[in-house]
């Protein structure tokens, strides 16, 4: 696992320390994770790819009323020219 990539995705800093201690916590979560799941008994379960029947079942894609745009904008923080206004997310 590039325990790098998880750091950077999660936003945090940490100190050498830190990270050592969060990539050992890390390990044993998983570790604990993979040794329980080992322990439940499949013996008399079918194998499957699909965990439901309802396989290719899609809704017909109709139209329905929506909201009027001021109902949606009445809470928003800040809007401009009738859109939500927001802190720029890429830099």
């Amino acid at each position: 696992m590039d325990i790098q990539k998880v750091y950077k995705l999660a936003n945090l800093v940490l100190t050498s320390t830190q990270e050592r201690d969060f990539e050992k916590e890390v390990s044993e979560v998983i570790e604990f994770g993979i040794n329980k799941l080992s322990t439940v008994d499949v013996q008399n379960i079918d194998p499957s790819f699909v965990i439901t029947q309802n396989v290719g079942i899609v809704d017909k894609d109709e139209p329905i009323p929506s909201l009027e745009t001021n109902q949606v904008l009445q809470n928003s923080q800040d809007t401009k020219e009738d859109l939500f206004k927001i802190k720029a997310v890429f830099e």
